[in-house]
């Protein structure tokens, strides 16, 4: 035995030799392959960003995308606005519900559900671009717009009218200090009394002027005033057509009737079995819902728990 294991060392180290530079070759091949991995991997991640590179550029020098993205962005934003637009309205028309109910208490008057709204078709009211649509199922349309939506409007429309004010004023002096130094005026030797007279005279007329041309002018052409499409509103005929000239024109000294009698005119909406101001009475007028009016989910809550009292 002891000839035969040294007869077979010699063998025993060409197998070792063998296996050790096998061991050697696959260690070679896996850094190999290892190495070979990472440089592929940075070659696809160059191609890629090479590719992202071209496809951005072409995106951004592609004027039809272009287009799309700003139509999509401005579609994106319009719908957040008429979202905004929608939860305003809903809960305007939660409070007119809401709000009139003691006065009709008070007063002893029917409560609104038991009344009937107008007799004319409710599409006559809405927008154009919806005038050839139905009205949704529950929908309040072309029904008598309450007082709360309508003084959210008014708040609207009184910001927008001192705006006008003032840039009207401003334009008045700067005219006014342009004609005060022509020489003709100067021979004139006004007093500081007159001339401040004279200043609030005009100021009052131009506050005046701008607050009826407002008025008058969107009642007449276009049926609602900023602040009454921000609302949903319209002013509308009996039959529920459009105002005309002069019943804008009557529906305005109707305002002044009413904020002559300490703003009383205005309140009688809560009380009114059509909600007509003493203003919508003179005119024969009305104010109506031109939108799909609903109340917002609280409000609705509240009326059920209400209801199962």
């Amino acid at each position: 035995p002891i000839t035969r294991s040294r007869a077979f060392r010699p063998l025993g180290r060409r197998i070792d030799t063998a296996v050790e530079r096998g061991e050697q070759q696959v260690n070679y091949w896996k850094s190999l392959g290892r190495s070979e991995d990472i440089r592929s991997r940075r070659v696809a991640e160059s191609a890629l960003n090479i590719v992202a590179d071209d496809s951005m550029d072409e995106i951004i020098e592609n004027v039809r995308i272009q287009e799309f993205v700003q139509e999509m962005m401005t579609a994106q934003s319009l719908g957040i606005i008429d979202e905004v637009i929608e939860e305003i309205r809903e809960r305007g028309f939660s409070s007119d519900v809401f709000f009139e109910k003691p006065f009709r208490r008070i007063f002893r008057r029917a409560d609104r559900e038991d009344i009937p709204g107008p007799a004319f078709d409710p599409r006559l009211v809405r927008s154009i671009s919806k005038r050839h649509l139905p009205p949704t199922e529950g929908s309040f349309l072309g029904y008598y717009a309450g007082f709360t939506s309508r003084l959210l409007a008014l708040v609207v429309d009184i910001g927008l009218v001192l705006a006008f004010i003032a840039m009207t004023g401003w334009l008045l002096q700067t005219i006014g200090g342009f004609i005060g130094e022509s020489p003709n005026l100067e021979a004139l030797a006004l007093t500081e009394d007159l001339i401040r007279i004279s200043s609030v005279v005009l100021s009052s007329l131009n506050a005046a002027a701008v607050i009826m041309a407002y008025a008058f002018i969107f009642w007449s052409f276009a049926g609602q005033t900023p602040g009454m499409m921000l609302m949903g509103l319209r002013v509308v005929r009996r039959d529920g057509g459009h105002a005309s000239i002069g019943k804008s024109f009557l529906r305005l000294i109707g305002y002044v009737i009413s904020i002559a009698f300490f703003f009383l005119g205005f309140f009688w909406v809560l009380i009114d079995d059509k909600r007509q101001g003493w203003h919508d009475k003179i005119a024969g007028t009305y104010v109506v819902y031109a939108w799909d009016a609903h109340p917002d989910e609280t409000f609705l809550t509240y009326r059920m728990s209400m209801d199962r009292r």
